[in-house]
C-alpha cells in the first residue's frame, strides 16, 4: 500500500534472483524503520547472504541500471535511469581492533549483519524471496521500540567501539521526536566521559555534525550535543557555536523560497553551516574547515561572502541599481545569496529576493560568433562588451536582440552609452 509499482517491481525482482541462486536477499535499516512509521524514505539497502557481487551484477542486468563495486567493502552501488539507486552489500559482521577504530568487516548472516548496526530500530529487515516476500526480521526488538518511540543500542560496548553512534542517537532522537532509553543514555554518557569521542578522527566527527545539518531542524540536536558536552566536556568542538534560532528558521524558508521559485537547487545544510561559521574568528573556522568533505568552490565562496558582508550589512538596496548590486554579488550561488538576505536590513530582502530572480532570467542573446559576424575582432574586449550587455539588460535599458545590436553599433561607432 506504501510503496510505488516500480519499486514493488525492483523487489520483486531482487526475491526472483535470489531464489533462483539459492540465496537470500533483504531490505534492510532506515529504509525498514521509515515504511513501519509511514514515512517516505528512498535510501535503499539490499543485504545478500552468500556472493553479493553476483547477486549485483545480475540485478543490474535485469534493470538495466550501471554498477560500482567495491571490493574493500563488499558492496555494491546500481545507478537507474530514474534517479533511484540501490546499494547492494553482502551479509558481513564487523568487528573493532581498538575503540573508534574503523571497521572489519567479513561475510556473515542476516543476524550478524543486523547485530552490527547502531540501534535496535534501524536493525530490522525485510525478506524479499518469493516464499517470504514482506517478512518483518526483528531479531532485537526494533518495533516495539517504535512503538515506544525510544532509541536503544544492541550491545553495551556499542558506543566504545563507535562513539559517532552518540551522535546519531541525539540526531535520530531528535528526528522522530523520540526518547534514548534510559540504559544507552548511560552507555552514552560512560563513553563520553571516558573520552571515547576525542579517540575519533575529526573528520569523522564532522561528517556526523554535517548529517545533522541535513536536518529540517538541526537546532535541537545541536542544542542537545551541547549539554552533552557540558555534562562532560568531551565535544568541545560545539561550543565555539552560536545557535541561533531565528536565523535558522529564517534560512529554512528562505531556502523554500528559492527552490519554489527560481527551481534550482539549493542546499539548505551549506547556508546552515554558514550560519554556524562565519560568526566565528577566522582562527578558529580555520580549524574546522579542513574536517568537512566540502567541495573547495564552497569554501572559497563563503571567504568571499565574509569580505563582501560589511558592505551588505550596510547598504539599503533600495538606493542601488540592479546592475550595482550584481557587480557585487554575481560570483555567489544560492546558498550565500540567501545568507546575504539574512544579514541584510529588512527594507532590503525584498529587493534581494528581486535580484536573484532578476538574475536568473537575465540573459544576453549576444555571442561571440555574433559578434566576429557584426565586425568586431575577437580579443579580451569580448567579455568587456558582453558584460556590458548583460548590465544593460539588467538594469532594462535593454530588452531585445535588436536593442542589443543596436547598442553595439553604437560601440563600434565610439557612442558607448553607460
Amino acid at each position: 500500500e506504501s510503496l510505488s509499482s516500480s519499486l514493488l517491481e525492483i523487489f520483486y525482482t531482487a526475491g526472483e534472483i535470489a531464489r533462483n541462486n539459492q540465496q537470500k536477499v533483504y531490505v534492510v535499516g532506515g529504509f525498514v524503520r521509515d515504511l513501519l512509521l509511514g514515512k517516505p524514505n528512498q535510501d535503499i539497502d539490499l543485504v545478500v547472504e552468500g556472493d553479493g557481487q553476483s547477486f549485483a551484477e545480475q540485478l543490474t542486468e535485469k534493470l538495466k541500471g550501471v554498477m560500482r563495486y567495491h571490493e574493500a567493502f563488499q558492496t555494491a552501488n546500481i545507478s537507474l535511469e530514474n534517479q533511484l539507486s540501490l546499494d547492494v552489500v553482502t551479509a558481513r559482521a564487523e568487528y573493532y581492533e581498538y575503540p573508534a577504530a574503523l571497521p572489519q568487516v567479513e561475510k556473515s548472516c542476516i543476524r550478524e549483519d543486523l547485530y552490527r548496526r547502531d540501534f535496535t530500530i534501524n536493525a530490522m529487515a525485510l525478506c524479499l524471496n518469493p516464499d517470504q516476500f514482506g517478512d518483518l526480521i526483528d531479531f532485537f526488538g526494533g518495533r516495539e521500540d517504535l512503538k515506544n518511540q525510544q532509541i536503544r543500542v544492541l550491545y553495551h560496548f556499542s558506543f566504545i567501539e563507535d562513539p559517532t553512534r552518540i551522535v546519531r542517537a541525539v540526531r535520530f532522537a531528535k528526528r522522530y521526536h523520540f526518547t534514548i532509553e534510559e540504559d544507552t543514555m548511560r552507555l552514552a554518557m560512560d563513553a563520553l566521559r571516558r573520552g571515547m569521542v576525542s579517540r575519533l578522527s575529526q573528520e569523522r566527527f564532522w561528517h556526523e555534525i554535517m548529517l545533522i545539518l541535513k536536518e529540517p531542524n538541526p537546532i535541537p540536536a545541536l542544542q542537545e550535543l551541547r549539554y552533552l558536552n557540558q555534562r562532560t566536556d568531551a565535544m568541545p568542538q560545539l561550543e565555539n557555536f552560536e545557535l541561533d534560532e531565528e536565523a535558522f528558521y529564517f534560512a529554512k524558508n528562505a531556502a523554500d523560497w528559492w527552490r519554489e521559485n527560481l527551481k534550482t537547487p539549493c542546499r539548505l545544510d551549506l547556508l546552515y553551516l554558514m550560519i554556524l561559521l562565519l560568526p566565528l574568528p577566522e582562527s578558529w573556522r580555520a580549524q574546522i574547515t579542513p574536517k568537512l568533505n566540502i567541495k573547495s568552490h564552497f569554501l572559497q565562496e563563503m571567504e568571499k561572502l565574509e569580505e563582501v558582508l560589511p558592505w551588505v550589512i550596510q547598504t539599503d538596496f533600495q538606493t542601488l541599481a540592479w546592475s550595482e548590486m550584481d557587480e557585487k554579488l554575481h560570483e555567489f550561488g544560492a546558498e550565500a545569496l540567501l545568507y546575504c538576505m539574512l544579514k541584510s536590513q529588512n527594507r532590503s530582502r525584498k529587493k534581494l529576493r528581486q535580484y536573484a530572480l532578476k538574475r536568473q532570467a537575465c540573459k544576453v542573446e549576444t555571442n561571440g560568433t555574433r559578434l566576429i559576424e557584426l565586425g568586431f575582432q575577437p580579443g579580451p574586449d569580448f567579455n568587456r562588451i558582453l558584460g556590458q550587455l548583460y548590465r544593460m539588460r539588467l538594469d532594462d535599458k535593454i530588452h531585445t536582440k535588436q536593442e542589443e545590436e543596436a547598442y553595439l553599433e553604437q560601440w563600434k561607432r565610439g557612442e558607448k552609452q553607460t
